[in-house]
């Protein structure tokens, strides 16, 4: 007759066996704790009173969630990063001391020479470089001189009036990966010059530009939805109606974060400690966006590309 001893779970009135089960069996809640843990690490918010003043004025860039979740970030340390359209300059502000340097690109040569002042703390941190250019103008890679290992292009596809030409000037400068994320709406539900109906529309556009493309579209996770929709855009919809604010800027020089940006407002501390806050709640539902494999209709999505040259 076997013994239970024999089992060394089967014992305690088979407490050994459910706490067996427990570590066989991932538990649920320690998983998402881990989720929550690591993604808190990878996604931090901006701390403190020193980092809150120096920062440049933002609406909170949701954009850099989705940067700090899909970028190859762990491994540009060494690595030459372009931006395109660098709006107020915070996602330079926490990413350019991370990186060998990092050049920003905008279109308008005002919001260039102001983010040359609003990143003025960053000197002796971090090499940067600041121009003013047309994507869509030909000619880039003379014009820049020199290849990026990472360039990000975050809601700006969108204006662009002609996409293969910017792609194919990204292309030119791209010695590794290029990400470039932008809403995929027609008019009047976007406001953007360009958009595409079908994923194979894209797809010719980057091959055109001589880059293979992982193309998907992305969301955010419901928990991210509920609280970003009450804690961000809720309060932010009844100011513009308050300040009466007639239609969404196609260009960074056009909105309130630039006009606000001029006078450096005494309450901006204040302002990035609320934003810091509503980051660290959105961490606490795990990664912000889910992301699947873009279908063959992709007007009305969210679209994520990552790209590289193709093979010669």
């Amino acid at each position: 007759m076997q013994s239970h001893d024999a089992n060394p779970r089967a014992v305690s009135g088979g407490k050994g066996i459910v706490k067996a089960a427990f570590t066989e069996r991932e538990n649920p809640l320690a998983h998402a704790s881990r989720e929550i843990a690591l993604v808190a690490k990878r996604n931090p918010p901006l701390r403190g009173l020193a980092a809150w003043r120096k920062a440049p004025l933002h609406d909170f860039p949701l954009r850099d969630g989705l940067l700090r979740q899909f970028a190859p970030l762990t491994t540009l340390a060494e690595s030459d990063v372009l931006e395109i359209g660098p709006g107020s300059g915070y996602t330079a502000f926490w990413l350019a001391p991370q990186v060998n340097s990092m050049t920003l690109i905008d279109v308008s040569p005002a919001a260039s020479e102001l983010l040359r002042r609003q990143l003025a703390p960053l000197a002796g941190h971090a090499q940067l470089d600041f121009d003013a250019d047309d994507l869509c103008r030909p000619g880039w890679r003379e014009r820049r001189g020199r290849q990026f290992d990472f360039i990000y292009a975050l809601d700006v596809f969108e204006y662009l009036p002609h996409p293969v030409a910017a792609l194919q000037n990204l292309a030119s400068v791209l010695k590794g990966e290029l990400m470039i994320s932008f809403p995929n709406h027609a008019p009047p539900r976007g406001d953007g010059v360009t958009w595409f109906n079908r994923r194979s529309d894209l797809e010719n556009c980057l091959a055109q530009a001589g880059l293979e493309a992982r193309i998907e579209v992305f969301q955010l996770n419901a928990w991210a939805q509920c609280i970003y929709r009450y804690l961000h855009e809720w309060p932010l919809t009844l100011l513009h109606w308050w300040r009466g604010s007639q239609g969404r800027p196609q260009h960074y020089d056009q909105c309130w974060a630039y006009r606000q940006a001029l006078h450096q407002p005494p309450g901006k501390a204040w302002l990035h400690a609320g934003w810091s806050l509503l980051h660290a709640i959105l961490n606490c539902g795990g990664p912000w966006f889910h992301t699947r494999t873009a279908p063959m209709e992709i007007l009305g999505h969210q679209v994520l590309v990552r790209a590289r040259r193709s093979a010669e």
